[in-house]
């Protein structure tokens, strides 16, 4: 029998294969709408989920502490191979199974956020060394999560629509143990989040059971290749189960990525389409590491067309016009300088004189890959590029002006009235609108995509395309400098894969001034100003760290000067690490340690995320 597969799952596979077989060989792909083969695996997973839960409780009242350890292990595990079915179908029962360790707000009642639940927090407890103060709570932890095991089992068959939707959960969990598992996201204090990832994978071999007489019978190669990738991820990740000596890259480059394309020529050869709904990370892109892997329309307003060339090419000449301001001084590339990787080298953006604002200026984030990000601004506080466009045009200290007075502006250009009625097919006199206006300038922006920088062809497979120091660096981010459980792969965001529909905002204490002790907190309030959740007071989005190196300074405030004044403030603790007091820090206030070579080390990983290749032309 094959490593990772169960006797349960191959009992299953014996029963159903010969049907799954005429099923999977029957019909096309656009005509398979039935729940997948694979129900009967998701039933057995979640009842081996329950029993560990069950021997998980058992050892809590008995509180012998390494019987303790191996039951909590046993559960992860067995979470970890249901993982899969658990994200993808049942969501809502995600969290009181392994949510995160600290309160979440909720924009319904801020006033009361909800505790902490899951198997985060019972790790906290029985991890590095058992609180016995906390064996009840932990207990009654474990109770939440065998009622969600039961809802999950009660409702996992309705909420299985079709294979296509089970290969889909699956390419996720690939991207989950290459972008989360291998970070640390979700297993901080036991040190096992590599053996973990292993466990994952299994689940994913697991689920690919009832699969395998079909892909004998019509595709051997295909599901040869997909063993050999598979089994030898697995491999690497027991064999290499020490997380701060892992190399995060080697495992990205040589197993995960290789096995979501082994995964999807099997999905193919099996005539099995992709789901029809939309996503961010694209179906048409079997490993999120992809050139082209995350659609930028995703996050689009819904009235934005496609764009074109005649879309961008009018929005980076109205970029590049003080036509917009009602002084006609002032251009959006008055602030985001292209050569500057679209910021402007300034603490904070230079406002227009004589305005009284409500938010103090900030530092100008860049505007490459913002088309890859669900929330747009520092404080979180729209959602796309068109509302963005709006905002700033709108803004009294910005540009100071408003959509519609600008496109009375532009209307009286004949050339421009021109262009935006070919553009949009429509009359010259009615084609220029404040909403065109804001089309054709997010088009724009959203064609500042750039992912192929040396890190993205080192992780894609080429080995000489980042340096050994960069390497270094990218295994210390991603592992013991925890940068990668907030900063996520790929686009180095808050944007959590696989999904990267949250952007959950952060509190990292940013300091008023850059100092290493006696620190105050910056007055800016952040999030808390949109929604006045009193969790959200002076937390901000988790920006893109892509082309980093070339947008100094840094933070909201502009207050570190440099790359290795940043790495030195979180190696510290943030902003509790140096003495600030607040509420609310999300970032542990305990230091790294991190020696000099290894922040020189990570500066250079920062620095390999560069590429601005293309975008940086000014018009003519």
């Amino acid at each position: 029998m094959r490593h990772g597969w169960s006797a349960a799952a191959a009992i299953v596979a014996v029963s159903i294969t010969f049907a799954a077989v005429r099923r999977m060989t029957a019909r096309p792909a656009a005509a398979r709408e039935t729940r997948p083969v694979a129900i009967p695996v998701y039933a057995g997973a979640l009842a081996r989920l329950d029993r560990s839960l069950v021997r998980l409780d058992a050892a809590l009242t008995a509180r012998d502490p390494a019987a303790l350890r191996s039951a909590f292990r046993d559960a992860r595990a067995s979470y970890k191979r249901v993982e899969l079915f658990a994200e993808y179908y049942g969501a809502s029962e995600v969290r009181t199974l392994n949510g995160v360790p600290m309160p979440k707000a909720e924009s319904e009642d801020p006033e009361t956020p909800l505790p902490p639940v899951g198997l985060q927090v019972v790790e906290s407890i029985v991890f590095p060394a058992l609180d016995t103060a906390r064996t009840t709570e932990a207990r009654q932890l474990v109770s939440y999560m065998r009622a969600a095991v039961g809802t999950l089992s009660r409702m996992g068959a309705d909420t299985m629509p079709g294979d296509a939707y089970l290969f889909d959960a699956m390419r996720q969990e690939v991207t989950r143990v290459s972008t989360l598992g291998i970070a640390g996201f979700d297993a901080s204090a036991s040190g096992d989040a590599i053996v973990e990832a292993a466990e994952a994978l299994t689940g994913v071999r697991e689920a690919l059971v009832p699969y395998r007489q079909a892909l004998i019978w019509s595709a051997p190669a295909a599901l040869a290749r997909l063993d050999l990738t598979l089994d030898s991820a697995m491999t690497y990740l027991r064999e290499h189960a020490d997380f701060d000596r892992f190399d995060r890259l080697a495992f990205i480059s040589h197993h995960a990525v290789p096995t979501a394309r082994a995964l999807a020529a099997a999905q193919q050869a099996l005539g099995i389409g992709a789901p029809p709904k939309p996503r961010a990370w694209s179906a048409r892109a079997a490993s999120i590491f992809e050139p082209s892997a995350i659609d930028e329309h995703f996050f689009a307003a819904t009235d934005a067309p496609r764009r074109d060339s005649g879309l961008v090419s009018l929005g980076r000449d109205l970029f590049f016009d003080p036509v917009l301001s009602p002084s006609g001084d002032r251009s959006c590339a008055t602030c985001h300088v292209p050569e500057r990787a679209f910021t402007d080298g300034r603490a904070r953006a230079e406002l227009l004189a004589g305005h009284v604002t409500r938010r103090p200026a900030r530092n100008t984030p860049t505007l490459i890959n913002a088309a890859l990000q669900p929330t747009q601004f520092a404080d979180g506080r729209v959602r796309t590029l068109e509302d963005q466009a709006s905002d700033v045009v709108g803004n009294v200290s910005e540009m100071g002006g408003s959509l519609a007075l600008a496109a009375g502006t532009v209307r009286r250009r004949p050339e421009y009235r021109r262009r935006f009625a070919g553009t949009f097919r429509a009359a010259e006199d009615t084609a220029v609108s404040g909403r065109t206006l804001r089309l054709v300038l997010a088009a724009y922006v959203r064609s500042l995509t750039a992912m192929d920088s040396p890190f993205d062809r080192a992780v894609r497979g080429d080995d000489r395309a980042m340096r050994a120091e960069a390497r270094e660096g990218f295994n210390l981010f991603m592992g013991r400098a925890r940068c990668g459980t907030c900063h996520f792969a790929p686009t180095f965001s808050g944007a959590m894969p696989p999904a990267m529909m949250e952007n959950e905002p952060e509190v990292i204490g940013v300091p008023s001034r850059n100092v290493s002790r006696r620190a105050t907190i910056d007055p800016d309030s952040g999030r808390f100003n949109v929604r006045r959740i009193d969790q959200h007071r002076h937390a901000f989005k988790t920006p893109t760290l892509r082309n980093v190196a070339l947008t100094a300074p840094y933070m909201h405030n502009g207050v570190f000067p440099t790359l290795e004044s940043v790495v030195d403030f979180y190696d510290a603790g943030g902003g509790a690490g140096i003495g600030a007091r607040l509420a609310h820090q999300t970032l542990p206030a305990d230091s790294l340690h991190l020696t000099q070579r290894q922040k020189r080390a990570i500066v250079a990983f920062l620095e390999a995320l560069t590429d601005t290749t293309g975008l940086t032309a000014r018009p003519r």
